[in-house]
């Protein structure tokens, strides 16, 4: 821990201090403002006991990951989250930022990468055809019916050019 990190005494202080360096990051992109997302991390911080034992620096660094990647910590949006997880190397509670499959796809259909994608579940009453992976299954269901247990899932992506299926079972 550096000094300066020693120095701040409560989760405030060590969310504000990176303040500055999260506005430079995030007017580049402005997808996310400083007012929102320390909000944000501060209610994740007092809601988990686990964050308020991590390494200020690694809150900080988590914090300003947000400015550089774009994706809130709004837990509404659920696109990304300050995770604790503890390090064996430095045996102690570390600060990562996790982005959601929700978050993933915001950036990639942000960015343009896919032009839109679609998970669903398979049900054992389901009718499903699967065409590879640059076709487009077919299924078939009753939202209303007795579906029966899930058997699998499924999620499509449509790039420029092609539609892209993967399969888990």
């Amino acid at each position: 821990m550096t000094e300066e990190s020693k120095s701040l005494k409560t989760w405030d202080d060590v969310v504000y201090h990176v303040m500055p360096e999260f506005e430079r990051i995030a007017r580049k992109n402005q997808f996310v403002t400083w007012e929102k997302e320390s909000h944000f991390a501060l209610q994740a911080i007092k809601k988990n006991p686990y964050l308020s034992k991590c390494s200020a620096e690694t809150v900080q660094n988590a914090i300003i990951n947000v400015a550089a990647i774009g994706l809130t910590l709004n837990p509404a949006d659920q696109y990304a989250y300050l995770v604790p997880e503890y390090n064996k190397n430095t045996k102690q509670q570390e600060c990562q930022l996790s982005i959601s499959f929700k978050g993933l796809v915001k950036v990639a259909t942000d960015t343009g990468a896919i032009l839109w994608v679609k998970a669903d579940v398979v049900k054992e009453n389901d009718d499903f055809e699967y065409r590879g992976m640059t076709e487009m299954p077919v299924h078939r269901m009753n939202p209303f019916g007795d579906r029966g247990d899930t058997i699998g899932v499924y999620c499509v992506a449509k790039t420029q050019d092609v539609y892209l299926v993967d399969m888990i079972n």
